[in-house]
């Protein structure tokens, strides 16, 4: 699930990267600039989820008394339980799936570019490959640029040259990079529109360079008008693009405001800067560790009898004393099991589970509350019922606890410590 949060976090700063870009950003004329702000923020939305900047607690603070969600376990789950599927893995699943159709046709892209340079003829001028293709479409990738072997030659000049600009601007790297960040984002539409945006951009950016040097701008327009070269096959390379012609043309002719423009970008850097803050700092407890209030320890137990997710403010970190060291219920990170949450400790119960067959004869049910702690070496230990409802059914909940594998443990101050848990079992008779 971590993953998932991942990247829906990632999905957030990405849509409120983009925001900023649309409404100050996109029609301005400095594309050099907006090149760097869409690469940067493309990054720092990968990066920020990441980062997590604790900031230490002074005030009372709000948390969750911790427990495990409630086990329910039916009569005949003996029978059924292998056909239990943990719903995190069925999301996973898919999401996996999904990205792999994305790849394919990535990688489907960068082959259909293989064969075309392996069956056209290629010739090199200095540093570039001009690769003379019988495909009615031009663009670029990395050093090749791919036009058609018919092309007459005042317009193939003009093509070449804005081709140039995309290969010297190495805009084929940023085309990759947000196609690569695609593969897991393929979900989330704004992605979709940020990639765009990198595309149009890129496309300003050859026809600027193309008219500094020389090119005609009305005759490079009506080249633009004729719609010679377009693709429906190659979507991640550099070319010209019919839906684009007329946001070029009107860039190539717009009256720029410096001072306006200049005004809008420096609106950007720190909102952008106030999002990147917002996901990097998370409150924690309070570095000092002290003695709870009995009410606090009180609040824990009933929490662990009703599995409401009640809330109680305190004002230092819970801790308890269990042979000669402390045991802590709350703490600055707290122990995870098999890299997830305590749902996936739940999950993992719900899957080991048995519901004693001679309780279930004789119809015996309840819930039954269990507290546990996981050491500082991750392994369980002092597993107790806090409330029974029969041996037979406590004794079930005391084996599948004991059974765990071991736990990654909780950290306070930087350091491994004990920390207790408590987990509801419901065993119910299926009528």
């Amino acid at each position: 699930m971590k993953l998932l949060m991942y990247l829906l976090e990632c999905s957030i700063i990405l849509a409120s990267f983009y925001l900023i870009y649309y409404l100050l950003l996109r029609r301005q004329t400095t594309f050099s600039t907006n090149r760097i702000y869409l690469l940067g923020r493309l990054l720092s939305s990968i990066i920020i989820p990441a980062i997590d900047i604790q900031i230490p607690g002074t005030a009372p603070l709000t948390i969750s008394i911790l427990q495990i969600k409630e086990v329910v376990i039916t009569s005949n789950l003996s029978k059924t339980k292998d056909w239990v599927i943990n719903m995190d893995k069925i999301i996973y699943m898919i999401a996996f799936i999904s990205c792999g159709v994305y790849f394919l046709w990535f990688a489907k892209q960068l082959w259909y570019i293989y064969k075309m340079l392996n069956n056209s003829l290629v010739k090199k001028k200095k540093h570039i490959y001009i690769v003379e293709t019988k495909h009615n479409h031009a663009f670029s990738f990395f050093n090749y640029i791919f036009i058609n072997q018919n092309i007459p030659q005042t317009e193939r000049k003009k093509i070449i040259l804005h081709e140039k600009a995309h290969i010297q601007q190495w805009h084929t790297i940023d085309r990759l990079l947000i196609d690569l960040i695609l593969v897991c984002q393929w979900f989330n539409p704004i992605a979709w529109l940020y990639r765009k945006s990198i595309i149009e951009n890129h496309e300003f950016l050859a026809d600027a360079s193309t008219l500094k040097h020389g090119v005609n701008q009305i005759k490079y327009q009506q080249l633009l008008l004729n719609q010679l070269f377009r693709t429906n096959q190659v979507q991640f390379v550099t070319y010209f693009n019919q839906s684009l012609i007329k946001k070029r043309i009107m860039m190539m002719t717009k009256n720029t405001n410096k001072k306006a423009e200049r005004i809008r970008f420096f609106l950007a850097l720190p909102l952008a800067l106030i999002i990147a803050i917002s996901f990097s700092f998370t409150g924690s407890l309070p570095k000092q560790v002290l003695k709870p209030t009995t009410n606090n320890v009180l609040q824990a137990l009933n929490n662990a009898v009703s599995p409401i997710n009640q809330k109680d403010t305190i004002t230092k970190s819970t801790v308890k004393k269990s042979k000669s060291r402390r045991v802590f219920v709350v703490l600055e990170e707290n122990a995870t099991f098999q890299g997830g949450d305590m749902e996936t400790f739940r999950a993992w119960i719900l899957q080991n589970l048995n519901y004693p067959e001679s309780a279930a004869k004789k119809g015996i049910q309840g819930k039954v509350i269990l507290s546990f702690i996981v050491e500082a070496d991750g392994k369980i230990e002092e597993v107790r019922v806090l409330r029974g409802v029969d041996p037979v059914l406590d004794a079930e909940g005391i084996r599948v606890i004991k059974s765990s594998p071991a736990w990654v443990p909780g950290r306070q101050e930087g350091k491994a410590v004990a920390q207790q848990f408590t987990i509801p079992i419901a065993f119910k008779v299926q009528k």
